[in-house]
């Protein structure tokens, strides 16, 4: 007997690993079979990329804005230096 169609809260633990191997089994063969929750699965699939894309881009913003001030306060010390000798 296979699985009604999915919702949203299936999908997510689905995509994270988080169902047992026998449930994971029944929801790949019903996405095998109904382009509804294929096609759900496959968005969701990819919203999570485009999120890890963009938390990854945000961190190298992050990363570059520390770099830049870390950077400004080091000038800022090398010139008070300077202007003291």
């Amino acid at each position: 007997m296979g699985i009604k169609c999915l919702d949203i809260v299936d999908v997510e633990a689905f995509a994270a690993g988080q169902v047992k191997p026998r449930r994971a089994r029944a929801i790949q063969a019903h996405v095998a079979r109904c382009d509804k929750c294929r096609a759900m699965l496959d968005e969701f699939q990819a919203n999570e990329a485009m999120l890890a894309k963009l938390r990854a881009s945000h961190q190298v913003q992050l990363r570059s804005k520390a770099e830049l001030e870390r950077l400004s306060i080091t000038e800022s010390r090398v010139e008070a230096t300077l202007r003291q000798t």
